[in-house]
C-alpha cells in the first residue's frame, strides 16, 4: 500500500493547473499570430510570384523585343536620325546639310544612346559648329541616359515623326523599318499576362502601333485622404496597406515593360518618379501619377559668388527646388514607354530665379 500524502496530492493538482493554463495561453497565442503569418505569408508568398511573374513577363517581351526598331532624332547645329536597336544604335541618317558635312567622320554604330549623343556632340564642337545651345534630342521612347544640363528630351508623336523622317538627306534605306509583326507577336503574349485587362490593357492605333496603359483601380479610398479625416491607427494601417498594394501593382507593371525601376521608384529619362495615388497642386487633382521633384543648379563660380554675397547658405551646393515633372499614369505608354502628357509643375518663379534676381539687383544697385 502506496501512502500519498496531502501535499503530494496538492501538488499534483497545482501541476495540471498549471499545465491547463499553460494550453490555454498557447491556444491563445496560436488564436492570435496564426492569422498574422499567414497574412504575412501569403503576402510574402503573392510578392514573390508578382516577381516572378514581372521577371518572366519582362523577359519574354525582351525576347520579342530584339527586332524592334526606334527612332531617336538629334539637333545640335547639324542634325541627325538614329535608328535603335536593343538599345544600341543600329544606323544614322542625316537631316541637315552641316550633318552630311561630316557624316563620313561619324563612329556611333554599336554605341548606347548616351555615349552616341556625347560622340556626336563633341564631334559638332570638334568640327567649329556652334553647339552652345546643347542637346535637343526628339524621341518616342524613353531613353536612359545622364541627366546632363546641356541636353534636353522632347517626346513627340507619330505624325512629329514622320514629319522629321521626311527631311533625311541620305541613308534613305533608314525610313524603311516596319514594326508590324512585332507589335502582333507581344499583343499576343500581353494578353496571357494575369495582370491584362486588370492593372493595364492594350489597343492597337490607327498606324498599327500596340499602345499599352496602366488602368486599374487602386484600392486607395478616397475619404482617407481628405483633410477633414481624423486618423486613428486602424485608418492608418489600412492607408498604408491600399498604398503598398497599388505601388506593388504600378512597379511590378513597369518592371514587365522594363522600365527602370529600383526601391520603389521608376527613372525616366534621368529623372527619379515615385508614385502616388492622389496629388494636388495649384487647386489641380491629379490621381494615380509619377511624380519627380524638380532640381535646379548654379554654376560653381557664381555659386562662389552667390555665398561670397550672402545670399544663400554656405552648403557647398548650388542647387535648389524647381517644381516637379508630373506623369500621370494612364498616360504613360508602357510599350515605347514614351510620356504623352508630362505635366511641367514648376512654381511661377523658382528659388533660383529669385535668387538670380536678387544678384542681378545687387549688382546694378552696387554700380
Amino acid at each position: 500500500m502506496v501512502y500519498v500524502s496531502k501535499k503530494q496530492i496538492k501538488n499534483e493538482e497545482i501541476g495540471k493547473k498549471k499545465g491547463k493554463g499553460k494550453k490555454i495561453f498557447l491556444i491563445i497565442l496560436l488564436i492570435f499570430f496564426v492569422p498574422i503569418i499567414l497574412f504575412f505569408g501569403y503576402r510574402f508568398i503573392s510578392n514573390k510570384l508578382d516577381d516572378m511573374n514581372a521577371n518572366k513577363m519582362s523577359n519574354t517581351i525582351n525576347e520579342i523585343s530584339k527586332d524592334k526598331i526606334d527612332y531617336v532624332f538629334i539637333e545640335i547645329n547639324p542634325s541627325f536620325v538614329l535608328t535603335i536597336k536593343e538599345n544600341k544604335v543600329n544606323d544614322i541618317a542625316c537631316l541637315n546639310d552641316d550633318c552630311v558635312s561630316i557624316y563620313n567622320d561619324i563612329d556611333v554604330k554599336g554605341k548606347s544612346i548616351g555615349d552616341s549623343i556625347d560622340n556626336l556632340y563633341n564631334l559638332a564642337k570638334e568640327k567649329g559648329f556652334d553647339t552652345s545651345k546643347g542637346v535637343k534630342v526628339k524621341t518616342t521612347i524613353n531613353l536612359s541616359i545622364k541627366n546632363q544640363d546641356y541636353i534636353l528630351v522632347e517626346f513627340i508623336d507619330d505624325t512629329s515623326k514622320q514629319e522629321l523622317l521626311s527631311n533625311i538627306k541620305n541613308n534613305e534605306e533608314i525610313k524603311n523599318n516596319s514594326n508590324d509583326d512585332y507589335y502582333t507577336k507581344l499583343w499576343e503574349e500581353l494578353k496571357k499576362d494575369k495582370d491584362y485587362d486588370n492593372v493595364y490593357s492594350c489597343k492597337m492605333n490607327d498606324n498599327k502601333k500596340l499602345e499599352c496603359y496602366i488602368n486599374f483601380d487602386n484600392g486607395v479610398s478616397e475619404d482617407l485622404f481628405s483633410e477633414n479625416k481624423e486618423h486613428d491607427d486602424t485608418s492608418i494601417s489600412t492607408l498604408k496597406s491600399q498604398l503598398t498594394n497599388a505601388s506593388n501593382k504600378v512597379f511590378n507593371t513597369l518592371k514587365k515593360f522594363n522600365f527602370d525601376v529600383k526601391d520603389n521608384a521608376v527613372y525616366i529619362n534621368g529623372y527619379k518618379y515615385t508614385y502616388t495615388p492622389s496629388f494636388s497642386s495649384n487647386d489641380v487633382k491629379y490621381r494615380d501619377i509619377l511624380i519627380s521633384n524638380i532640381v535646379e543648379k548654379i554654376d560653381d563660380n557664381l555659386c562662389k559668388e552667390l555665398y561670397d554675397n550672402g545670399l544663400i547658405a554656405g552648403n557647398g551646393k548650388c542647387e535648389f527646388p524647381g517644381g516637379s515633372y508630373i506623369i500621370p499614369l494612364n498616360s504613360l505608354e508602357l510599350v515605347s514607354q514614351s510620356t504623352n502628357h508630362l505635366i511641367d509643375n514648376r512654381d511661377k518663379k523658382s528659388m533660383k530665379e529669385s535668387i538670380l534676381q536678387q544678384y542681378e539687383m545687387m549688382k546694378e544697385f552696387n554700380k
